[in-house]
């Protein structure tokens, strides 16, 4: 099966791969050893989970609706809810807010999300917020 992955304003292919059983995590992965130029690459939908991305050029990159992408992200497996921590987002599960919204949800809010929403979040608040102030410091420094 023949995977593109596309320049998300001009619809342009940066890197292509065809084989049997293909994905678009496989092919991403191959364009990150082939070290492949993906700034502005569309990776909508893709599950990025295990890839190794150092050394990656990600200028340009967006996640979902127009996100920026340009830093890798941080992610945290083992709780409830995966974590994404992004330039300007958090992904909580299904859950995408900028960083500020993760900051100032009510009780109510984060127990309306999901059940055990609430409990888990005053466990896991700290750690996913003190991550995501530490990944900004990172991204203003320029590091």
């Amino acid at each position: 099966m023949l995977i593109q992955i596309k320049n998300w304003l001009t619809d342009t292919v940066m890197f292509s791969h065809t084989q049997e059983n293909n994905s678009l995590e496989i092919t991403l992965k191959l364009a990150v050893k082939a070290r492949a130029d993906l700034a502005g690459a569309n990776l909508y939908g893709a599950d990025l989970t295990g890839a190794d991305l150092t050394g990656a050029d990600l200028t340009g990159a967006k996640y979902g609706d127009g996100i920026p992408l340009e830093h890798i992200p941080i992610i945290l497996q083992g709780t409830k809810y995966y974590i994404i921590i992004m330039d300007t987002h958090i992904k909580i599960g299904c859950e995408l807010h900028s960083h500020a919204e993760w900051e100032s949800f009510s009780d109510a809010q984060i127990a309306e999300m999901d059940s055990g929403a609430l409990e888990w979040w005053n466990e896991w608040k700290g750690i996913v917020l003190s991550l995501s102030l530490g990944h900004q410091q990172r991204i203003a420094k320029g590091e």
